[in-house]
């Protein structure tokens, strides 16, 4: 009678280690494009880095000054901040959908292609849109526009930000995204263990 049980036991086992293969191997298939399209967009935010901005720290650091016009300059460092929130963005989007992915498979199965879409558009629209905005405002200058300009005439091209707002932009742009992506990776390390211990307990039995 055991070993009926047994051998009924083992089939059902067998049958439900089946299954979790073919899910593991359905949401690896979806997650993959996914993942690769986050990865597509921290890849772009690099590349704008590289095209937009580099050229102009090279051409300050072989002249040994700015030399261009002050719209360039907040321009440089418009694009420079635009493009490092975009990144960082990226990098939390791409650790939110692992933390889906490994804590939370069934739900993650239920993201869309056009809601990761959205996702990748909000980290780009977002930053541009506040750096943009905070650009245009001068906020940014209040208090500090005599250093800002001593700083150019000098032929300097230095981003600053006043007393009042760059706290808030090392907390927006930095300590929160790092706090997430930390967060989600521990949550993701810790889940994997438990994994694993249940797998050994398992087998010892």
């Amino acid at each position: 009678m055991h070993d009926v049980s047994d051998k009924k036991f083992h089939l059902i086992s067998m049958m439900n280690d089946s299954d979790a293969y073919d899910c593991n191997a359905v949401l690896g298939a979806l997650g993959t494009s996914r993942t690769n399209a986050y990865i597509v967009s921290l890849a772009f935010s690099d590349i704008g880095l590289a095209v937009l901005v580099l050229p102009q720290h090279i051409y300050e650091s072989w002249n040994r000054r700015w030399g261009l016009p002050l719209w360039m300059c907040q321009l440089r460092l418009t694009v420079d901040t635009c493009m490092v929130h975009i990144s960082v963005s990226s990098l939390c989007a791409l650790a939110a959908e692992g933390y889906l992915a490994v804590c939370h498979p069934f739900t993650y199965a239920k993201v869309t292609t056009r809601i990761t879409a959205v996702i990748i558009a909000l980290c780009w629209v977002v930053p541009i849109a506040i750096w943009v905005g905070y650009e245009v405002s001068d906020r940014r200058y209040t208090g500090i526009e005599d250093i800002l300009y001593c700083l150019f005439q000098s032929g300097r091209c230095v981003y600053l930000l006043n007393k009042y707002d760059h706290l808030l932009s090392i907390v927006m742009v930095f300590f929160i995204p790092l706090t997430v992506i930390f967060i989600t990776y521990g949550k993701n390390i810790c889940h994997g263990t438990e994994a694993r211990s249940c797998d050994t307990g398992l087998a010892r039995h």
